[in-house]
Order: structure tokens, then sequence, then C-alpha cells
């Protein structure tokens, strides 16, 4: 028996054991959401979460969106040409180096909008340190009770791809994991590995939930209507193959600011289900 027929046994039994921890996964996550709906009433007890207080203007996020898309557009456009006779891995460390950039100097301009416009200042926005150990717990608690709604949007956008498209029909394949899964050298999966889980869900979090809900919040005054606004955004702003799922993940992480008031804890559920989807990738 040749290397080969050894090496289809293993993946055959990675691929097992991975279903069935998937599996396991999905169970636990349903029993929480029935435990929620439950015992903790579901979705109607945001209504007692008190509004956080900020003279936001309203334009204010869709400004900083569109900052966000022509810097990095225009970065991209110097950066390309300049690094074109490069290797390829070489070229997207260049091009995530100075996505990173741009995100860390917004997420500092985030935080000087927020000190200056929250009632009580960074506490308002939600970043508080002495709470990072009780988020973190609840947010992975919050991330395994969601999955089962994340892979039935995903399980929804195969469905209707296939129905709509044919038979042919591939999800899009998101473009920092593709960078992660295609290209193994040490450097650039490290830059993407800081980039995926530290700087986008930050930079993410504090534009969608910390500015934009914040500010739907304030004009609806009704929680789920800012949370399912924000979350439609959120996810129309990701290949569209996707939104399904990140429009039910969205929704996770925006419950989970206004219920806590806490927005290190959307960061880590955040964080958390990109960790997850490198490992995923990586392993398949």
């Amino acid at each position: 028996m040749d290397i080969s027929v050894f090496s289809r046994v293993a993946a055959v039994s990675k691929a097992g054991m991975v279903n069935i921890f998937v599996l396991a996964l999905c169970a636990t996550g349903a029993v929480f959401l029935v435990y929620w709906f439950c015992g903790f009433a579901g979705p109607v007890n945001l209504s007692l979460c008190p509004i956080r207080r900020n003279r936001l203007p309203v334009y204010l996020p869709f400004v900083l969106m569109a900052v966000w898309v022509v810097v990095v557009f225009d970065a991209l456009m110097i950066i390309d040409p300049a690094v074109a006779q490069l290797p390829p891995w070489r070229q997207e460390v260049f091009r995530y180096l100075a996505l990173s950039v741009v995100e860390l100097v917004l997420i500092v301009i985030f935080i000087c909008f927020a000190w200056r416009s929250f009632a009580r200042r960074l506490a308002g926005f939600g970043l508080t340190p002495r709470t990072i150990v009780r988020d973190f717990v609840a947010a992975l608690i919050n991330l395994v009770s969601v999955l089962p709604l994340v892979l039935l949007g995903i399980w929804l956008a195969i469905y209707l791809g296939r129905l709509l498209v044919g038979p042919d029909f591939q999800m899009q394949t998101n473009e920092g994991l593709a960078v992660v899964t295609e290209n193994p050298q040490p450097l650039l999966r490290v830059l993407m590995f800081v980039f995926l889980i530290l700087i986008a869900p930050v930079f993410e979090e504090m534009l969608f939930r910390g500015i934009l809900q914040s500010v739907m919040r304030g004009l609806t005054t009704r929680p789920w209507e800012a949370i399912v606004i924000t979350s439609a955004v959120f996810a129309l702003s990701h290949p569209h193959t996707h939104l399904p799922a990140l429009f039910a993940l969205s929704c996770c992480m925006g419950y989970a600011y206004e219920k806590s008031g806490s927005l290190l804890r959307p960061i880590f559920i955040h964080a958390l289900f990109n960790a997850a989807s490198i490992t995923a990738a990586l392993v398949s």
C-alpha cells in the first residue's frame, strides 16, 4: 500500500473528526438558544437596555465608511503597481500591511470620536478593561449559541445559489482566508493572523457596532431595529454569498453589545469567529 492511500485514509479520518466536532458544537449551540428563549425571555429582554447617550451625528458612520473605502482603494492603487514585480505572496504582504495601517489609523480616529461624543467617554462607548474576562467567556458562549444559525445561513446561501445559478454554484471564498490557505510563508501567515484576528474585528466592531448601531439606537429607540439595520449594512459590506450567515452572526454581536453595554464582547465574538474560520480552512 503506497503513501497516497495512507494520506487519503488520514484525510477522511480528519474530515470525520471535524464533522463530529462541528455537530457537537451545533447541538450545544441549539441547547443554548433554547435556554436563551425560554430562560431569558429571548430577544424581549433587550427592551430594558438603556440607550448609550452620545452626540454622534447621524451622517458620521456613513462618512467614515466612505473614507475607509476611498483610502483603502487609493492605497492599493499606489501599492499594487509598485510591488507588481515581486512574488505574489510578497505582494500580499505589502497589501495587508497597508490595510493594517489604514485600519489602525481609523481605530484611533474612532476612539477620538468616542472620547468626545459618548457620555462617560470610552466607558460609555463600551471599552472597559475591567470586564475583559467576563466578556471573553460570554463571547465564547454567544458564538457557540449562534453557530447553528450561521451554518443554516451558509446552507441557505448554497441552496439558493444552486437553485438560481445551477449545480456549479460555489460560495465565494473570503479574500483573507484565501490568502492564508494559499500561501504557506510564515511572514504572510503571521501578518494575516494579526490582521484577521486582532485588527479587523476591533476596526469593524468599533465602526458597525460602536458607532453605527449607537447612532441607529438613538434614532429608533428600539434596540432590535438598530441591530437589524446595522447587521444588514455589515452583511452587505462582505461577499454577497455570505450575507445570510453574516447577518445572523452580526445580530448576535449586536445583541451582545446592547445586552452588556460592552464593545469588548462583540469584538471577542468577531475575533473568535475569524480564528475558528482560519482554523477550519487550514484543517480542511
